[in-house]
């Protein structure tokens, strides 16, 4: 008969072999979502093409417009947007279509949760950019009906003040 003090340790070896597996399978989770996170084309599958290049468009938020007020991109392009805010207050940036837009504006911005207003999961988020700070937006655009084909600020009053802009889909 073995003692008490022999299947303690046994049990704790077994412990230690289980949580270093563990450990082991954490990092390489780890290990895959920093690569993913740095390059988010690691995230597709082997047999999909990949990605092409993103495009980098400067974009200027001020007191009330964004410069340039138009942009042209290609069906199935990305595009990265590095919006400075040029302005003295917090500016929106943000894609949308223009029915989304004129629901909106119909709600008095009562809906003003920050939603894009338009249908499906694949709508894009808006971003938020204090004065004087720099944020990037990524964003590949479709070809179907519902791609969002304007830039607006929707904090109340900037829109109508004449804060929107037009993203040109080339066909």
């Amino acid at each position: 008969m073995r003692s008490k003090s022999h299947d303690d340790a046994a049990i704790r070896r077994v412990v230690l072999l289980g949580m270093g597996g563990f450990f082991a399978v954490a990092l390489a989770v780890l290990a895959v979502l920093l690569r993913v996170y740095r390059d988010p084309a690691a995230a597709t599958d082997a047999g999909s093409a990949r990605p092409g290049p993103v495009r980098e468009i400067a974009i200027t938020a001020g007191e009330f417009t964004f410069e340039p007020a138009s942009v042209e991109v290609a069906p199935g392009e990305t595009v990265r947007f590095v919006v400075t805010n040029t302005g003295a207050i917090e500016h929106e940036f943000r894609l949308s279509t223009q029915h989304a837009i004129d629901a909106h504006l119909a709600a008095g911005h009562a809906t003003d949760d920050h939603d894009t207003g338009m249908q499906g999961d694949d709508a894009p988020d808006p971003i938020l950019i204090a004065p004087g700070e720099t944020a990037t937006f990524e964003w590949t655009f479709g070809d179907g009906s519902d791609v969002p084909d304007r830039i607006a600020c929707l904090v109340p009053g900037h829109y109508e003040a004449g804060m929107k802009g037009v993203v040109e889909i080339a066909r």
